[in-house]
């Protein structure tokens, strides 16, 4: 009506957390600066281009708000500088549909601290370590999903002689999942826990439907040269003798082309030893020097491998299962020994307790 005053409506929209906010940040600006103003619940959006910067956490998020790290959709974003990109310190955090360039620098490409507790890489992409792609201390429920890890390599041109740098690796890591992850080109395994055998002892890890493999190089790459292939194994295994027996599922997974390295004897796509609970099921592994390598107490390491496989294929192999040292515990089951395995079991050193094989197939 005529001389009455209209109060303008304003509509608001709150998310979950009523405080979250959204950082869009363009290249030439810096992502550090936005991870520093960051609270819990916020998502940081990066326009696609390349950041020529070294990242680390600063603060906290929480199991329910996260915070969160993405590119701008279908706008592929790139972080690089020359060795450390980005450091993990603080809990919940998410980073995905980025690609980390470690551009053969002498340090790891990504560090996973003590207290990244419920760090998540998903749709990732690093590369390029000239030391460790992928390493962690001792944090919890880590998970790294669809992701691609590749070109960890470490050439020492002083020595002339090949070290590890692994894809993935890490200490006493609580309860971490690698799933639908592809790794290769590596120096040294594309997983392995625990190097340094903390005494606290890793105690599970989860790796799901993931590609695993290693190739002649096509062309030469930070000391390695056109035709060799750099790696070790796909998968070692070490805990400290002290610490509470770990578990390793490995499942739904294909592990290839672990022959021919540089270096390196008795090569094997598995190479499970020392107080790990394994379990190998529906794998396929090919096309390398050992299938599977399991092995038992020693005088320095005195719990040996429990090892336990099925319903898995092996195939193209020099040796498919080697069993060393008394293996305490060695289970196959419903398991193919396909075509091409010169030797399918190899028996090192005596036996106490005899393997249980049951309903495989040797073709």
């Amino acid at each position: 009506p005529t001389g009455m005053t209209m109060t303008p409506l304003f509509l608001f929209h709150f998310s979950a957390s009523a405080m979250a906010a959204t950082i869009y940040v363009d290249v030439g600006e810096s992502v550090q600066t936005a991870m520093n103003s960051a609270s819990p619940g916020d998502t940081i959006i990066l326009a696609g281009g390349t950041y020529e910067e070294d990242l680390s956490t600063e603060v906290d998020g929480t199991e329910a708000d996260p915070i969160t790290v993405t590119a701008e959709e279908d706008a592929p974003a790139t972080i690089t500088a020359r060795g450390e990109v980005l450091q993990i310190d603080h809990a919940h955090w998410v980073f995905e549909n980025i690609l980390f360039d470690g551009q053969f620098g002498e340090s790891d490409t990504i560090d996973i601290k003590d207290g990244a507790h419920d760090t998540v890489l998903r749709n990732v992409t690093v590369s390029r370590s000239g030391r460790d792609c992928i390493d962690m201390g001792a944090p919890s429920n880590v998970r790294i999903l669809n992701s691609e890890i590749h070109s960890c390599l470490w050439f020492d041109e002083d020595d002339d002689e090949r070290k590890d740098a692994h894809g993935i690796t890490g200490g006493a890591v609580q309860d971490l999942s690698i799933i639908d992850t592809v790794i290769h080109t590596v120096s040294g395994d594309a997983l392995q826990f625990d190097p340094g055998r903390d005494t606290r002892g890793w105690n599970s890890i989860v790796i799901q439907g993931c590609e695993l493999y290693a190739e002649p190089l096509t062309e030469d790459i930070n000391g390695f040269r056109a035709g060799q292939t750099p790696g070790d194994n796909a998968i070692e295994t070490k805990v400290h003798p002290d610490a509470e027996r770990a578990r390793l599922l490995i499942e739904d997974t294909t592990i290839r082309g672990f022959k021919d390295g540089l270096d390196v004897d008795n090569q094997a796509a598995l190479f499970i030893k020392e107080g790990v609970d394994a379990t190998v099921r529906r794998t396929i592994i090919r096309d390398s020097e050992i299938g599977i390598r399991a092995k038992g107490p020693t005088s320095s390491r005195p719990k040996g491998a429990h090892l336990r496989v099925e319903n898995s294929v092996l195939y193209d192999l020099e040796e498919g299962i080697r069993f060393e040292d008394n293996v305490e515990s060695l289970e196959v089951m419903f398991t193919t020994f396909g075509v091409n395995i010169a030797t399918p079991l190899v028996e090192d050193g005596p036996t106490d307790e005899a393997p249980a094989f049951t309903n495989n197939l040797f073709t």
